[in-house]
């Protein structure tokens, strides 16, 4: 394991041993964990050039009292100390590492702070209509599950598809009702869809306390602070695909420049009267081509 100097990052170059990798590994149902790898052993500080050891047990028990969670040391041969803490917690241990740790700085933080960059937020609920999830990672495929195999068994009865109004006010009562529950889904949506009835594309927007509100434009996350606003300033209704890819590279573009983590693939769906098509991954060589 490298020392990690202070003053300028780490001493290799930007490769995967100078990474610091914030992972979420499913557990069984809807647990989770957040494990830290490639965390620097040893820091170097940058007036006096000593080199002084990580105290992982301090660490740990700063983030267990911090986030309120269990966790524990893993000693790899290989990969070093890895910290592993319960529940999909990786955005704010991120940001703990930044501002509270002090061992990594905002300078070098979008190098070597990699989240999970392959995995699959889209959930098909018909031909015309896709839901878009995030939160807890458990609580995601479940519930997005649970309301596709709905809304199918719905087509298999009645033979016709639910609309997106009715998909969405479908999806927006299951939130509500395990909302009084005793197990809550921590699950915020976002259901596009076409009408062939009325001939026109809706989007709707959810939230994990169930409301819900019809809109031309939506965003979740920390990225929704960033790229809400580029919308509201770009979006036009008579947009093309090209035109509308272009604005999603700029909100990509946008996230990459002030959030903290590092995102590198972002997938991209269109939905309109001839079904779902998936578009190019906005990717660093993408957004590179497009400058």
């Amino acid at each position: 394991m490298e020392a990690f100097d202070a003053s300028g990052g780490f001493s290799s170059k930007d490769d995967t041993r100078g990474k610091v990798h914030i992972r979420m590994q499913q557990r069984n149902g809807r647990k989770s964990w957040t494990t830290i790898q490639g965390f620097p052993a040893q820091v170097k500080l940058p007036k006096s050039g000593r080199t002084l050891p990580v105290d992982f047990d301090k660490i740990m028990k700063a983030l267990k009292k911090t986030f309120q969670t269990n966790g524990t040391l893993i000693k790899d041969e290989e990969h070093g100390t890895i910290i592993q803490l319960q529940g999909d917690i990786r955005t704010e241990v991120a940001e703990f590492l930044i501002d509270v740790t002090g061992i990594i700085t905002k300078a070098n933080a979008r190098s070597i702070m990699v989240m999970k960059s392959d995995q699959n937020k889209f959930f098909n609920l018909s031909d015309r209509l896709v839901m878009a999830v995030s939160g807890e990672s458990g609580d995601t495929n479940q519930f997005a599950e649970y309301i596709a195999k709905n809304i199918q068994l719905y087509k298999m009865r009645n033979g016709y598809e639910l609309s997106p109004s009715a998909a969405a006010n479908f999806t927006r009562r299951n939130l509500a009702d395990y909302l009084r529950s005793r197990t809550p889904y921590s699950v915020n949506p976002l259901i596009a869809g076409f009408d062939v009835e009325t001939g026109k594309a809706e989007l709707y927007f959810m939230d994990y306390l169930a409301s819900m509100i019809k809109a031309p434009y939506a965003a979740h996350g920390y990225g929704g602070f960033f790229t809400t606003s580029i919308m509201d300033r770009h979006y036009k209704k008579d947009m093309t695909r090209q035109q509308a890819y272009a604005l999603m590279i700029e909100c990509v573009k946008e996230v990459q420049k002030r959030l903290v983590l590092n995102l590198p693939n972002f997938a991209v769906l269109i939905v309109d009267k001839d079904g779902i098509t998936k578009m190019d991954t906005i990717n660093p060589e993408v957004i590179a081509k497009a400058a």
